[in-house]
């Protein structure tokens, strides 16, 4: 899948860049000054209002539990997989993306059982015949009489007498999923959602003495992999987005006669939804309590190097990692990890050198320098030529958000801001005065998300940018298989089978607690799922929470 400029191709006077002086592959080296000065201000504390409602911290969003980071992080990997980080390609380089679609789960299946083996349980004499995804465990801890607490996704590792020479491969179709434990655990219950489901359909798909047992298999995947495109999807529409983004974009794009602006084919993703996209890392907290058994969470730094690639020696994850999901999502009045508020503020582990090291003479460490550097020399539009479009186009929505409606607004407040933290940025008045006049989309974005919506979800671009591309995909998808399972059903096992009592059940799966209470369910006894969940919720009440 190739990328794209959102709209249309800008002017030169409406790229990003522009009031900057000359092109911006022209002077790379100044450009790098500049956004290396930005990333240093998104270590600075955010002034975010002091709330008296409790006493959590003021970056702590209540309107969002830390697992829908992840799951965003999920539905990233699922739009985008580009071919080369895209701060490291030179100036004017343009990234590809190895998606064939978008949101149809690839992040999860890859190309199928046949042309990805490496992430399906064996079955069989052939590829073909692989109906499940590749899964570890149980996970038991230790002296807890053999009692479930959660799964990884399938790892491989080759012994060697050395341990530091031991390393390990990951069984999932795309090894980003690997990224750290919290994702890796979010892949894993779709891993699970998948192989339950096919468990399940085993049941009903007919036996046919002309197909083989591998064809017999391969159907129950088709089908398997259907329903659960369709709960991933459900999920996004119903419980994903509405969280992430502006109520009232929402309210105009979830509708089923919606008017998008940008009418290109979807063949090609815009570069614009890809920067904007990235938001999902302010979102990162510092510690995360994965589990009863550490009440004061886990580092976000050792989080992020347990995987594969960094501690092959560590792997498979352990129980200091399983993932009791009522800390990451709201199950059962259980009280989740918080996600940070989205705004112009990075956790401090996301400035790890250990993690992000340096990539070029600046010297910068960290994630934020990857995030602007990634928009920096692509050609994105400039975020006053954006303005002016939607100013244009969507007159109602510009006028939501002073930062969009009045540009001298919107460049008095960037620069009041730049300039409390010069002396954490390095940055001079004159870069300021450019910087807030032209600002990077990605750190606009954030700082829209704070002014507007005090960070617990994006602002009017942010939010109409992710809007135009993901409503557009989950229409195409749901359209691709005429939203019925039955269908789906019909075609890989050509022929009528009764498909709708299942299809009732994966129907009620909206949420990601209620795709948590679909697996606690499927548990032996309460004692199992009081451990995957981590609160109080016997299966009566986990059955109910999708019945």
């Amino acid at each position: 899948m190739r990328f794209r400029s959102f709209l249309r191709a800008p002017s030169q006077s409406q790229a990003f860049g522009s009031s900057l002086g000359a092109g911006m592959s022209d002077r790379p080296a100044e450009v790098r000054r500049l956004m290396s000065g930005l990333a240093q201000q998104l270590s600075a504390p955010y002034a975010w209002p002091t709330g008296d409602h409790d006493e959590r911290p003021t970056w702590e969003n209540p309107a969002i539990p830390s697992g829908y980071t992840y799951l965003a992080q999920l539905v990233a990997h699922d739009c985008v997989f580009t071919s080369v980080p895209t701060g490291a390609l030179p100036p004017n380089g343009v990234p590809t993306s190895r998606r064939a679609a978008v949101l149809r789960l690839e992040t999860v299946y890859g190309e199928g059982p046949d042309s990805c083996p490496h992430a399906y349980a064996q079955e069989g004499t052939n590829h073909v015949g692989r109906s499940r995804l590749a899964v570890d465990g149980p996970v038991m801890r230790d002296g807890a009489k053999g009692r479930y607490l959660f799964r990884d996704f399938g790892r491989a590792t080759t012994r060697s007498a050395c341990p530091a020479a031991r390393s390990q491969a990951v069984h999932v179709a795309d090894g980003r999923n690997d990224a750290h434990a919290a994702l890796a655990q979010v892949t894993t219950l779709f891993l699970q959602l998948h192989n339950r489901l096919a468990a399940e359909l085993e049941d009903v798909v007919p036996t046919d003495a002309f197909a083989t047992e591998e064809i017999r298999r391969y159907r129950t995947y088709f089908v398997t992999r259907a329903a659960c495109e369709q709960i991933y999807r459900r999920i996004v529409r119903v419980d994903l987005l509405p969280r992430l983004l502006h109520p009232v974009v929402v309210a105009a794009y979830a509708g089923q006669d919606v008017q998008f602006l940008d009418e290109q084919p979807l063949d090609a993703l815009p570069l614009e939804f890809a920067s904007t996209f990235r938001f999902g890392h302010a979102m990162v907290r510092h510690n995360y309590v994965f589990n009863d058994l550490n009440s004061y969470g886990e580092d976000l730094v050792d989080m992020m190097l347990s995987n594969s690639a960094a501690r092959p020696w560590r792997m498979p994850l352990d129980h200091t990692w399983m993932a009791q999901w009522g800390r990451f999502f709201e199950i059962g009045g259980s009280r989740p990890n918080l996600s940070r508020r989205i705004g112009p503020e990075l956790s401090g582990g996301l400035f790890s050198g250990e993690v992000f090291g340096a990539v070029d003479e600046t010297g910068s460490v960290g994630l934020g320098y990857r995030d602007l550097l990634n928009g920096a020399f692509v050609g994105l539009w400039s975020v006053v030529a954006l303005a002016a479009e939607l100013r244009a186009r969507r007159p109602a929505l510009a006028r939501l958000s002073p930062l969009l409606s009045d540009d001298a607004h919107r460049v008095a407040q960037l620069g009041a801001w730049l300039r409390r933290h010069r002396v954490s940025n390095g940055l001079g008045d004159a870069d300021i005065d450019a910087l807030a006049e032209d600002p990077p989309l990605f750190l606009y974005v954030l700082f829209e998300a704070a002014q507007e919506m005090n960070g617990e979800r994006l602002g009017t671009l942010g939010s109409l940018i992710l809007a135009e591309t993901l409503y557009r995909a989950l229409r195409d998808a749901d359209a691709a298989m005429n939203g019925s399972l039955a269908i789906a059903g019909k075609v890989a096992l050509g022929r009528e089978v009764d498909l709708e009592p299942l299809g009732r059940r994966i129907h009620a799966i909206d949420s990601m607690p209620a795709l948590v209470a679909f697996l606690a369910a499927g548990l032996e006894d309460e004692e199992q799922v009081r451990a995957f969940v981590g609160c109080p919720m016997h299966q009566g009440q986990a059955a109910l929470a999708y019945a």
